[in-house]
């Protein structure tokens, strides 16, 4: 889970922000994929 924070922190550090305590609630690497992929959609 840190090492795939770590390469969102250095691809969108904003995002990660918002993914990184979602993902420990959820405690699931998927976690962070869809937050990851709501946020890019409603930022484009």
């Amino acid at each position: 889970k840190i090492r795939i924070s770590k390469s969102w922190k250095e691809r969108q550090a904003p995002e990660l922000i918002y993914a990184s305590p979602l993902a420990v609630v959820g405690g699931q690497e998927t976690a962070i994929n869809l937050i990851g992929r709501n946020l890019r959609f409603t930022g484009t």
